[in-house]
């Protein structure tokens, strides 16, 4: 059990990484494209944010299950935050910035 939340860790944090290199590369790609997209660019990049956040509280997740060195007193209603308000404001930001930008083009 312990070597499967090594791996679930490490792609959770490699995920991650993933999440913040995109956001840097749409926010390049925002200044450099026109105006009239970037209200789309930001709204995806605003998704983008709340799915790192998302991952990263799967990797305390995770990190907890494996080193237990966090106190039992927040986490599930940090991982219910988690799994209940921002991955469907992900979902929100997503489909906003595809219509943002079909109306746009």
């Amino acid at each position: 059990m312990a070597i499967q939340n090594y791996i679930l860790t490490g792609i959770n944090i490699l995920s991650f990484v993933f999440i913040i290199l995109s956001i840097l590369v749409m926010a390049k790609i925002r200044r450099i494209e026109d105006l009239r997209l970037g209200n789309g660019y930001k709204v995806l990049i605003l998704g983008f944010f709340f799915l790192g956040l998302f991952l990263l509280i799967n990797v305390i997740r995770y990190l907890d299950t494996i080193f237990r060195f966090l106190q039992d007193v927040y986490l599930n209603d940090l991982f219910n935050i988690g799994e209940l308000i921002l991955i469907p404001l992900f979902a929100i930001c997503f489909l906003a910035a595809i219509l943002l930008f079909r109306e746009n083009i």
